[in-house]
């Protein structure tokens, strides 16, 4: 009876010594990089979705590594294919949060935005001239092509800051 309640006692000194010690306090408005592991193409698979990591120990003001060099990033990416009529593809990507060393979230806020290169006018000055002067049915055709895809290079990095 007496091991129990010793055990209970310890058990609770230990739970109230565990709140004691200080959380990662990392304050809002940090700003660091991260950067993209591999290319991205906006017309790759939907299911394609590279890492992202932290670029560089980042560190309280007394020195106290509170997100280590290489952590994920959780992000959300956006993908436009590129379309008929010589519109361009689109990339965004929204870095949305990150994991200190002892396991806590932070939020991040931070994107970036790729545009493909934009065809509209090759499309419209073939297909129109094409169309309606040498090849009446065929050159209307021409109206279908695509622009370019939008890319990300592996190696990108990108500005984030903390938000809470």
């Amino acid at each position: 009876m007496m091991k129990k309640k010793v055990a209970i006692f310890l058990g609770f000194c230990f739970m109230n010594w565990i709140c004691l010690l200080p959380a990662a306090n990392l304050p809002q408005g940090t700003r660091f990089s991260v950067r993209v592991s591999e290319n991205i193409s906006s017309n790759t698979k939907k299911d394609f979705k590279p890492e992202i990591t932290v670029v560089g120990n980042i560190k309280d003001q007394n020195g106290n590594v509170l997100i280590k060099n290489g952590t994920s990033v959780e992000y959300n990416l956006i993908k436009e294919k590129s379309k008929g009529v010589g519109i361009p593809g689109t990339l965004t990507i929204q870095c949305i949060s990150t994991q200190t060393v002892d396991g806590n979230q932070v939020l991040l806020q931070g994107n970036l935005m790729e545009e493909g290169a934009n065809r509209e006018g090759l499309a419209l000055g073939l297909g129109i001239s094409f169309g309606l002067i040498v090849l009446p049915l065929i050159g209307f055709a021409l109206l279908a092509i695509k622009g370019n895809p939008a890319k990300i290079q592996a190696g990108t990095l990108l500005g984030v800051q903390t938000v809470e």
